[in-house]
C-alpha cells in the first residue's frame, strides 16, 4: 500500500483481519466498498481470516459466510475485483500485513467483544483504525481511532482518505495507545 493519498490512482488498502463471521459484519463491506469506489476507484479491500461456514442470518439467507460474501459480491460486482480474501496468517506475518494497509476496519457490533487485539496490533504498526461505535473496542481505542456508527462507515473511510492531517494524527495517537497497551505496560500497572 502507498501511505500517501496525493494521487487518485494511488491504491488505498482497507484491511479487515479477524474471524469472518456474521456477528463481525464483514458482509457489509460489499455495499460500503461499492459506495467508496464511486469517489475513490483505486481502493482495495483485504479480508484476512478464516471464513465461517456456520449458518449466519446475513441477507436473510441463513447460509454460511462464504455464501453471504458471494451474495454481496453478486449484488455489488464492482467490489469482487477490488477484494482479496486470504486465510488467517501466522502472527509473525501480521506486522507486514498491518504495515501494508492504509486503514484498519473493525465492524463488530457485538457488545460481548473482548479486547480487540487486531486493532491494537494495527495501531502499533502505524495503521489508523476505524471502529464501529459499539462494545469494548471503543474503550480500548481510547481516542486513538476514528469511531463511527455503522451507517456512516463509508464517510469515515472517506474522511481518512481525504484528510492526511487526520490520518497522521490517528497514526500518532494509535502508536501511543498501542504502547500503553503493551504486555510490559500492562504488567507494570499491577
Amino acid at each position: 500500500a502507498m501511505r500517501r493519498y496525493s494521487h487518485a490512482s494511488t491504491p488505498v488498502v482497507l484491511l479487515y483481519d479477524g474471524r469472518i463471521t456474521g456477528e463481525k459484519n464483514v458482509h457489509l463491506l460489499g455495499p460500503l466498498l461499492a459506495a467508496l469506489l464511486q469517489e475513490h476507484p483505486a481502493v482495495r479491500l483485504l479480508l484476512v481470516g478464516d471464513v465461517s461456514d456456520a449458518p449466519a442470518q446475513v441477507f436473510g439467507t441463513g447460509s454460511g459466510m462464504r455464501t453471504s460474501l458471494e451474495t454481496a459480491w453478486h449484488r455489488f460486482p464492482e467490489t469482487k475485483a477490488r477484494t482479496t480474501l486470504l486465510p488467517s496468517l501466522h502472527r509473525i506475518e501480521l506486522p507486514d500485513l498491518y504495515g501494508a494497509a492504509d486503514i484498519f476496519l473493525n465492524l463488530s457490533l457485538n457488545h460481548d467483544e473482548n479486547f480487540g487485539y487486531a486493532q491494537v496490533e494495527a495501531m502499533a504498526c502505524g495503521t489508523p483504525a476505524i471502529i464501529v461505535d459499539a462494545g469494548a473496542m471503543v474503550e480500548v481505542a481510547d481516542g486513538a481511532a476514528l469511531i463511527s456508527p455503522l451507517e456512516r462507515l463509508s464517510q469515515a473511510m472517506t474522511t481518512i482518505i481525504e484528510n492526511p492531517a487526520l490520518r497522521e494524527d490517528l497514526v500518532k495517537k494509535g502508536l501511543a495507545r498501542a504502547q500503553k497497551l503493551s504486555w510490559r505496560e500492562t504488567a507494570s500497572a499491577f
